[in-house]
Formats: structure tokens, C-alpha cells, sequence
């Protein structure tokens, strides 16, 4: 083989390990020299492991309003200290300019098993997530102390080498958090312990290796509470159940059941409250129709009927036509909810859809009865998909909004409507610098938002400087200039007005008090005018009540029933259980919110926020709501954002201070009762988030085991 200098080569050796002294030796000849043994230093092992990923992507040209600044390639480098292990060390995002980086360490060859001892994000420095391991022979009992049984496993139990603990970073005030576990004897996880739990939470396991019980251990003034699986109820394996008795109320003591058919298709569905729904399939195993019983009301019909090509060609609600969706070329094209004596629409269309060479819908249109004003939302959006530019426009008057984003992915600047918003992730310098004991100068780096500010129609901006601790927890705001009428949330924060519990979640904000439950899931938000909202959930984690309680005192209790599995409840119930609301999501995006003798149905952006609503008429609601990228609903007489009264401006489309507005395609409640102002997220298993509407989340959830890339707001999905 010839080379030229400074060529790369690739050289693939194979070989078969044995027993005889056989040996290979490579050489090279540099010019006339003599042949001599290639050096290590000019060798570079391929182990075929990835080392970096670029994700291409640019701002289209020629476009007005749109800058090739907005947005930028992303990279991502993986390093490795001993490749040949396969254990990365380090990630990196863009490294060559903000070079955030993620470090992990494990044990040493020769002395553990390369198990992972620590993780540090970007900001973080010397503060790190810790693992502990048990020892070989460790038992329950050498490591806790434990005499008799924990979670039903004898202490004399081995754990061979498990998890033992994990160990949050330091916050500014208190302790960090610590996560222990126990094992049975077939290395299951049985048994979860974090700081400021009363005992063990455990899990226990029938003799198939299914859960059957979960017990979350008791936290502050909250009990225990257990959920139980059933696998057959009855003796019946085709029905199974999943209850928690901490659902207060309820006549099946907080279960659930699902029955299925031989091939596994969910055939009837049991709520919490008794909403009873029955599923039909047909030959072809799609659905064909559903029957959907509240607890105390009438029944409800969707029935489907498809074309060839297993789209659904017609949706019919109790026998009459609500939505007829055409098709060009495979892709949806336009929708119509017809009314009238054989429809059970008000009139009103999906009209236009647009999409780019990828695919992606870049424009939407809704036409409405009579000579009403038609809405279309447009975007541009980068190579990647990522939304550089949203104009939702009501005839002639048009809403333009254009964001820009770092490196990371992160959003740093958003002009909408009447504002000009800006993000900052640099560590607070001078006067705004962080003072309080524990603060982390580059929290930013971790994603923390250190710095914003809010210029209204080209005044004085608003300005907001954010501190965090180690464990990257909220710890103080400075807001300069802030609206006359801005709620206490979105004014200066002390460290007293900011605090959290042994788990990590928010418990003071401003002037609100909020509980959790021992599984960190959101109970409720009190404030210092006496209202309060309390949310009970069931084993699923969905939210099916809400309580409200004004200031004034009066009481109102709202249930949740569901059709199904999913998160986003079909019937709005009352104390009683009798239903008030049926909501039908529809194809295209909209809802329709039945309630007796009237209707409301919302019609969303191609981010999937309610921009209008309409009657059963096909009336629509005047104006367009605008909403910033973490959802704060601009007051339309005065275009603020964060004010008690702009709180109160979004669509009205439920009963009572809960209502979907942004992201309310998706059923998220945005709560606005006083000054509480939050977005209600579709609840994960064993990670329930709250987020609020200034992008902070309340309660504390694991960080992902990846770099620290954000995600991009406004990419669509």
C-alpha cells in the first residue's frame, strides 16, 4: 500500500485467539528509509462508536422578516477517556462555542464494575449527582438496620451489587436529596426510600413477575396511599382493574377497569365515577363506534366510517354527521362539521391546509358560517422544522411573531404582538449579580433562564433577573419596571417567597402555598386571599376533580370522566357525578364542548393553542387570542402580559377558572382562579409535572440522561 503523507488509512485486522506463539507485527517504509515498526502515536483505534452529530439546519432565504441569525446548526460531541470500554465521559453541546458539557465518572478498571459513580451538568462545577452501589455480600439488613421484613423482603436478603442510593446536588438551604432502594432476590426493585419519606415505598409482585401493588409511603401530612392491579377480575382474564382508595368519593373505591377482547382491543372502559364506555370494531380491527355513559345522564354515539385506505372518511355523533374530512394525494386536506338537521356540526371548516417539501403543515385555515371573518395561522419554518416565523391573522388584521434561537436550541428572542421578549442563559453581572448564599453563577448553563426582559410598544422593558442553587432550584427574582397590575408572581421574589420541600417541589410561590402528594403529584395551589384549587387524581394520575374555593368562600366541586385511557378527560361531571359537559375531539384539532341547550367549540393554531371559539351556531367569539411562547395570555385592551387582568383574558371554553387556551387542542387546563396562573400538563407516570406559565416547573422531575440540549419551543409536532 502506497501513501501519501499525511493520507489516513484504514487497516482491519483479523484475528483468532489460541494457543500458539504466533505474532503479527505491522511496518512502514517512510521514503528510502528502512522498514521499521509503525508507531502507536500514528495508530487511531475505530471503535465504531459516535463522537459527534451535527443536525443540519438554516433559516430559508428570500423570505421577509426572517434572518439566517435566527437560528444555527447544532453539534453534539461525545468523548470517551477509554473508548474501548464504550463508556462515554463527556457530552458536549456546540462545543465550539457554548461548550456545554455533561461529565460522568464510573469506576475503575479493575477495582468495581464501571458502574457510574457520578453525573455533572454545565453549571455545576463540583456539585454532582452521586450513585452508591451495595457491596457484594450486602443484605437489607447490614445496610439499614432492618431486623424483620422491608416491603415484604427479608432483611437477610443479598443485593448483590444494586443501586444503594442516589444523591441529588446540594440546594442553597437544606439537604440534598437521597433516593435508597431495596431488591428481592431476583434483583427487582421492591422498595424506594427518598429524603423526608416517612418509610419505604414498595412494590409487590404476583407469581408471573406482574406488579400487583404499589404503596407510596407517607410524606409530611399526607398518608400513604396504595394502588392495586387486578389481572382478573373476577377470575375473568380479559378484565382487569387498577384502584387507589385515596379517590374520596367514588362508588369502586377509586378503580378502573378495562375489558378487552381476545385480540387484546379495549372492548369496555369503567371510570372512577362510572363512566361506562363500550367499543365496537370491525372486520378490519378499526373502530367503528363507541357508546360513552356518564354516571347520571344520557348516553353518547361516535361512530367512524373509513375509505380504502383506512382513513377516517366520516365521524357521526349520535347518528348524525359532526366532521367529513377530504383527502388529495394520501394527505388531509380540509375538514367541514356540517349542521343542519343531519348534522351534529355548527357550520364550520377546516378549510385550508399547507405544507412544506417536508411534509410539515406551515398554514391552516378555519371559514365560518354567514360572511364571518375566516382565521389562518401560517408559519416559515427553518430546515429542521423549527418555527421562525406565526402569523395568525382575522381577515385583514394579522398577528406576526418571529423567535430566534441560540446553539443549544434555546429560545432567546420572541417578538410578538405588542411585545419584544428576550432570554438570557449568561451568568448576572454587577448590579443584578447574585447574592444569596448557595447561588450558582452560571446556572444558565443548565438551562436556566438567568435574565428576560418584556419591551411593551417600544417602552421602558420590564426586566427580570433570576438566581438559582446547585440543585438548580429557584432562589430569588429582581424585576425592574414591572406593570402597575402585575400579579405577585411576576414580581421581585425573596428567598422566604421561595421555598421547597424534602422532595424538591415548590411549596411557596409568591403568594401561593401548593401540596403535593408522597408521589410529587400537584394536590393544590392556596393563596393568601383564602381561594385555593385542590386536585384529586386517580391511579393513572389523571386529574377527575377539581375543587375550587374563591376568596369569597363559595365552593365549587367539578369530576373528570374519561372514555378511555387517556389523560384528557370526555365529560365534565358535578359533585353528584351528573354530567354538565360532553367534549368530543374532533379531527383537525378542534373540540366541541356539548352542554345542554348550548355548545362551545375552539379551534387551535398549528401549535395547537385555542385561537377563537364559536357557538353551535358557528358564531364565533371577536378578536384572536395571543399568547407568549410559555403561554401567557395577552390582555387584549391593553396588550400586557403576567397581569391579574390578562390572566383572566384567555378563551373561555370551560365551565368555571380552568379553561383550554394554550395548548388547549391537547385538553391542558390553564388555571386562572385569583392570581394563580398555570398550564395543567398531561401527566407522565412517575413524573408529574406542573408547568407554569413563566416556563418555570414546580415540581422537581429527573433530569434525562442526555446532553443538555433544550428543546426548542415552538417546534411543532
Amino acid at each position: 500500500m502506497h501513501l501519501a503523507a499525511g493520507q489516513t488509512a484504514r487497516i482491519r485486522l483479523q484475528y483468532n485467539e489460541g494457543q500458539g506463539n504466533a505474532a503479527v507485527k505491522l511496518e512502514w517504509q517512510i521514503g528510502n528509509g528502512a522498514t521499521v515498526v509503525v508507531p502507536g502515536s500514528a495508530l487511531t483505534p475505530d471503535y465504531g462508536l459516535q463522537t459527534s452529530v451535527t443536525a443540519a439546519d438554516q433559516a430559508p432565504t428570500g423570505v421577509a422578516g426572517i434572518s439566517s441569525s435566527q437560528i444555527s446548526s447544532a453539534t453534539s460531541v461525545t468523548q470517551y477517556d477509554e473508548p474501548w470500554l464504550g463508556i462515554a465521559t463527556a457530552s458536549v453541546v456546540d462545543p465550539k462555542g457554548l461548550a456545554l458539557t455533561h461529565f460522568t465518572t464510573h469506576e475503575a478498571r479493575g477495582s468495581g464494575y464501571l458502574r457510574r459513580l457520578t453525573r455533572t451538568l454545565p453549571a455545576q462545577a463540583n456539585v454532582a449527582t452521586t450513585s452508591a452501589y451495595y457491596g457484594p455480600s450486602e443484605t437489607i439488613a447490614s445496610a439499614w438496620g432492618a431486623t424483620g421484613k422491608v416491603c415484604g423482603v427479608d432483611a437477610a436478603t443479598p443485593q448483590y451489587g444494586a443501586t444503594k442510593t442516589t444523591t441529588g446536588a446540594k440546594p442553597a438551604s437544606g439537604d440534598a436529596i437521597v433516593t435508597s432502594f431495596v431488591y428481592d432476590v431476583m434483583g427487582r426493585a421492591v422498595g424506594s426510600k427518598r429524603s423526608g419519606d416517612a418509610d419505604w415505598s414498595c412494590t409487590s409482585y404476583d407469581a408471573r413477575g406482574r406488579a400487583v401493588s404499589s404503596t407510596t409511603a407517607a410524606f409530611g401530612s399526607v398518608a400513604a396511599r396504595t394502588e392495586k392491579t387486578d389481572y382478573a377480575v373476577g377470575g375473568d382474564p380479559l378484565t382487569g382493574a387498577v384502584s387507589d382508595g385515596a379517590v374520596t368519593g367514588s362508588t369502586s373505591g377509586g378503580t378502573v377497569t378495562t375489558t378487552a377482547n381476545l385480540l387484546g382491543q379495549a372492548v369496555k372502559y369503567i371510570d372512577v365515577w362510572g363512566t361506562v364506555t363500550t367499543m365496537s370494531y370491525d372486520v378490519a380491527g378499526r373502530v367503528a363506534s363507541t357508546v360513552a355513559t356518564p354516571p347520571s345522564g344520557a348516553a353518547h354515539t361516535t361512530s367512524y366510517e373509513y375509505d380504502i385506505d383506512s382513513r377516517v372518511d366520516v365521524m357521526r355523533v349520535d347518528g348524525k354527521v359532526v366532521a367529513d374530512p377530504t383527502y388529495a394525494k394520501g394527505e388531509l386536506t380540509g375538514i367541514t362539521y356540517p349542521s343542519g338537521t343531519t348534522g351534529a356540526g355548527n357550520g364550520s371548516s377546516l378549510s385550508e391546509i399547507t405544507r412544506n417539501g417536508a411534509g410539515a403543515v406551515t398554514g391552516i385555515g378555519w371559514s365560518f358560517p354567514g360572511k364571518q371573518t375566516a382565521v389562518t395561522d401560517r408559519v416559515i419554518r427553518s430546515q429542521a422544522g423549527d418555527v421562525l416565523q406565526d402569523t395568525t391573522s382575522d381577515g385583514s388584521t394579522s398577528n406576526v411573531s418571529t423567535y430566534s434561537y441560540d446553539a443549544a436550541g434555546r429560545l432567546v428572542t420572541a417578538v410578538i404582538p405588542h411585545h419584544r421578549l428576550t432570554y438570557g442563559f449568561d451568568a448576572l453581572a454587577g448590579s443584578a449579580a447574585c447574592t444569596q448564599a448557595g447561588a450558582v453563577a452560571a446556572a444558565g448553563r443548565n438551562g436556566n433562564r438567568t435574565s428576560s426582559s418584556d419591551m411593551l410598544d417600544g417602552g421602558t422593558p420590564t426586566t427580570v433577573a433570576s438566581c438559582y442553587d446547585g440543585a438548580d432550584r429557584l432562589i430569588g427574582t429582581t424585576v425592574a419596571n414591572a406593570p402597575a397590575d402585575a400579579s405577585p408572581v411576576n414580581r421581585s421574589l425573596t428567598a422566604a417567597q421561595l421555598t421547597y420541600d424534602a422532595h424538591g417541589n415548590t411549596v411557596q410561590l409568591a403568594d401561593e402555598s401548593l401540596s403535593y402528594d408522597g408521589g410529587d403529584r400537584h394536590t393544590g395551589t392556596k393563596l393568601a386571599d383564602g381561594s385555593s384549587v385542590t386536585y384529586m387524581r386517580d391511579a393513572t394520575d389523571r386529574i377527575v376533580q377539581r375543587t375550587e374555593v374563591t376568596a369569597a368562600g363559595v365552593k365549587t366541586v367539578t369530576r373528570y370522566g374519561f372514555t378511555g385511557s387517556g389523560d384528557a378527560p370526555d365529560f365534565v361531571l358535578d359533585v353528584s357525578s351528573a354530567a354538565t359537559e360532553w367534549d368530543l375531539p374532533l379531527p383537525g384539532g378542534v373540540t366541541a364542548e356539548f352542554r345542554t341547550g348550548s355548545a362551545v367549540w375552539s379551534y387551535p393554531s398549528i401549535h395547537g393553542d385555542i385561537l377563537v371559539t364559536a357557538d353551535q351556531a358557528g358564531a364565533r367569539a371577536p378578536g384572536l387570542a395571543v399568547y407568549d411562547p410559555f403561554g401567557q395570555v395577552e390582555d387584549p385592551r391593553t396588550g400586557a402580559l403576567g397581569t391579574v387582568s390578562a390572566n383572566q383574558s384567555g378563551p373561555d371554553t370551560q365551565q368555571g377558572n380552568a379553561d383550554y387556551g394554550w395548548l388547549g387542542q391537547h385538553q391542558k387546563l390553564s388555571e386562572h382562579l385569583g392570581g394563580i396562573a398555570t398550564t395543567m400538563s398531561r401527566i407522565v407516570r412517575l413524573c408529574t409535572r406542573t408547568t407554569r406559565v413563566d416556563g418555570r416547573n414546580q415540581t422537581r422531575c429527573p433530569r434525562r440522561e442526555s446532553t443538555p440540549r433544550v428543546m426548542r419551543t415552538l417546534k411543532s409536532t
